[in-house]
Formats: structure tokens, sequence, C-alpha cells
């Protein structure tokens, strides 16, 4: 159309580090058209073949060919943006991308000219916690961190490490504990690459007190205190109530069902990892939903935890079988 360029090249230069500005051009949101063997726009050689006749040849044509990539200057602007944080994001916390445009005839080629600065390292890292007992917990897994002296302060680490300790945590007890209990502060320093990362552990959560008002409450460790495995009979609708008519304990866990047992007890309990009297861990529950999927008389199960006290928890296990098999 009159007014527009058809965008012919995009390049991220660097006089720096040209390789780091390479690694980092797919953050660019809009690129010229495909050319074969980076000589050739055949793929737009095929649509501009159609014309502005629409008809169903024409339509089959475009189909097969790629529409003109059209400049974009709104799109230039996100493009520099993203690489920007890109490099923000990575540790080069003073970079900054600049863009222009060299316009011959109907073309337009777009550079971007990347100015990472210097690359800032964490040069120290601090937990803190208002619990003891829990930062013991952290301290007890550092060798694991993801986070460590010398390394750039790069973001995607940091959120990594937010969800690995948040894992570990849930994986031992700590049955209220999400990731974004998890933040921290980097003090950089003047004319200093270097960063001074504090790790902040919030040991509080939001939920409900004994009054039913919002609350924050402490994040504790939880054990299992009962099981209780719900077994819904082969003829039961999963949108209609179901009423059970026997239940069957043995060794903290109750087993309820209507007319038949789904499944004997010692079956489940040799296949549940979960096991009253021990810790909560989220590793355990995705390992026993692993294990009830390999029964083939299962359907599918649903695992839920109600908090009973404020360091107990009960889970409630319902199971849906299989359709019976029958042959004659």
């Amino acid at each position: 159309p009159e007014g527009t360029y058809l965008l012919d090249q995009v390049h991220v230069i660097s006089e720096h580090d040209q390789r780091l500005a390479t690694s980092i051009k797919s953050k660019i949101t809009q690129f010229p058209n495909t050319r074969l063997f980076g000589l050739v726009r055949m793929p737009l050689r095929i649509y501009c073949l159609t014309g502005v006749k629409d008809h169903a040849l024409n339509r089959l044509i475009r189909n097969i060919g790629e529409e003109p990539r059209i400049y974009d200057a709104s799109s230039m602007a996100r493009s520099r943006e993203a690489l920007q944080q890109t490099l923000v994001n990575k540790g080069y916390l003073k970079a900054y991308v600049v863009a222009d445009t060299v316009c011959r005839k109907h073309k337009v080629t777009v550079n971007y000219y990347v100015k990472p600065s210097a690359l800032y390292r964490i040069s120290s890292i601090r937990y803190e916690c208002d619990d003891p007992e829990l930062l013991q917990w952290v301290y007890a897994d550092t060798a694991l961190s993801l986070l460590k002296v010398g390394d750039p302060i790069d973001a995607t680490n940091l959120n990594d490490e937010r969800s690995r300790v948040a894992t570990y945590l849930q994986s031992n007890g700590y049955y209220g504990f999400k990731k974004d209990n998890i933040a921290y502060v980097a003090d950089t320093m003047r004319n200093s690459s270097d960063v001074r990362l504090w790790v902040h552990i919030r040991s509080k959560r939001v939920g409900v007190d004994k009054d039913g008002n919002r609350a924050y409450l402490p994040i504790r460790q939880y054990h299992i205190d009962k099981i209780k495995y719900v077994m819904h009979s082969y003829e039961h609708n999963q949108h209609e109530e179901c009423h059970f008519t026997d239940t069957l304990s043995h060794g903290g866990m109750d087993f309820i069902y209507r007319n038949e047992l789904l499944m004997r007890s010692k079956v489940l309990g040799n296949t549940s990892l979960i096991m009253p009297g021990s810790l909560y861990s989220v590793q355990d529950l995705k390992d026993s939903y692993t294990a009830f999927g390999r029964l083939s008389a299962l359907k599918y199960t649903n695992i839920n935890y109600v908090e009973t006290s404020d360091s107990t928890l009960d889970c409630h296990v319902s199971m849906y079988p299989s359709k019976k098999i029958s042959t004659g």
C-alpha cells in the first residue's frame, strides 16, 4: 500500500559482544519474509502471483505463499523493549537498546544496536526469615541452590530458585508454603557491578481463622492424621450424589464404599505413598497420582487435603473405577 514499506532486513548489532546480540534476536516480534537458502523470497513471490483478484484459485495460492511483512513501527518499539528487558533479566542491569531504520524505495531495514554495559554478579547471599525453624530447613538445602556467589544476577535463575525452594519445603511438611512466600532484594553498590542479594522468606500465609475471618496464619509443618478412601461404584454417575453404605477401617485408614469393595485395602496401602503419621509431601502426592494411574481398575483418582488442626491434615482419596469388561 502507498506510504508503507516492506520489511527487508532485521539486524541486531553489538560492538562489544555480537554473540550475545545474536542470542537474543528471537525476542524480536517482527521479521522479514522467509528467504529460501537466504537469497530468494520465494513464498512471497508465490503470494504476489495472485494479484488483487479474489477467487478460489488465488486463495489457494495465497495459502501456499506468504503474505508481505509490512514494516510496523509499534512492533519495532516493542522489540526494542523486549531486547532491552532480556538483557536486564540476564544480569546486564544498565543495558539499553537503540533502534533505527534505513529506507530504500519501498523497503526498510531495521537495526537494533545493543549496548549491554557491565554484567552484574552476585557478591553475597543472605537469607532472612522470622521463623528460625523454617529458616533452618532452607539452610539445610542451600547446597543445591541455583544461586551461587559469582553468578550473574539472572532473573530466570531467581525465579527457578523460588520454585525449587517452595517444592523442597512442600515436600517436607510445609503444606501452605508457596513460591510467592519468597522475595528478593538486590543491593547494587556504587561504581561496582557487585550485587548483595537478600532472600526474604515469609513465614505466614493468607487463610481463615477460627472465626471465619481472613487472616495471616503461620506456616507450619503438617503431618497426615487420617486417610479416607472413598470408592465410588461402577454404576455411580459422578454428577449425582452417591450414598455409601459400608466402611472398613484399618491402620488409620478408612475405606468407604457401597455394596462392594472396589480394591483390597492392602493393595491401596502398598500403592499410595501417603501414610498416616507421615509429613505432608507434595512429592508423595505426585508419586501417588502416578501409582494410582498405573492401576487399570481405576479410571481416575482425586486426592484432597483437609486441615484438621494447625499441624495435621486429613487426606481424602476419591476413586472412580474403570468400566467392567465382560466376555461371553
